[in-house]
């Protein structure tokens, strides 16, 4: 029975963990070029290192699992932050010129296929939002014709002195047509 790994096993996978660091560089690069190309705000690029930091920890259980028998051996990880390092002090600049114009064309692609669906949920939006503005109108219309119709509960003798007044100022109006006859 063996405790852990040989110096051959070890050497192996020191090297299969720097080749795997370097090419989680690849992906790193990608994602934020996707980012770049799709926004440039701040949650865009808490977002895109949320979205490589769960795939380089996915990607890594998986290559541990598969070459380390599942142990999580500490020159693995420290092979796997050596070979991004690497990444990003060589290949980063000359992956960055190539990739970008086609990443870049891809989204345009994108963007004109989707241009027509955007167009008509666009359109959709801005009619369901002149239709619930016309509603929310008509609502507090309603609403304001009922406050004009509906008498005032808590000053009763006020609705009663105004009707009063109207009736006077009719008996007024009839008192003096019936003198002028």
């Amino acid at each position: 029975m063996t405790y852990g790994f040989d110096l051959t096993q070890q050497l192996r996978l020191f090297l299969y963990s720097l080749g795997f660091g370097f090419l989680l560089g690849f992906v790193y690069r990608f994602i934020m070029i996707l980012r770049k190309e799709i926004s440039e705000k701040k949650t865009a690029v808490i977002a895109g290192d949320l979205i490589f930091c769960i795939t380089a920890t996915v990607a890594d259980f998986c290559f541990l699992l598969i070459n380390a028998d599942g142990q999580i051996r500490l020159i693995a990880l420290f092979a796997n932050a050596a070979g991004f390092a690497l990444y990003i002090l060589t290949a980063d600049f000359t992956f960055k010129k190539l990739i970008t114009y086609p990443v870049r064309g891809i989204i345009k692609l994108i963007k004109l296929i989707f241009k027509p669906f955007s167009v008509v949920v666009l359109t959709l939006k801005s009619l369901s939002k002149k239709v619930s503005e016309r509603i929310k109108n008509k609502k507090t219309e309603n609403k304001q014709k009922q406050r004009k119709n509906k008498p005032d509960k808590k000053n009763k003798n006020a609705v009663k002195s105004s009707k009063r007044q109207v009736k006077n100022k009719i008996g007024i109006k009839r008192r003096k047509r019936s003198e002028k006859v």
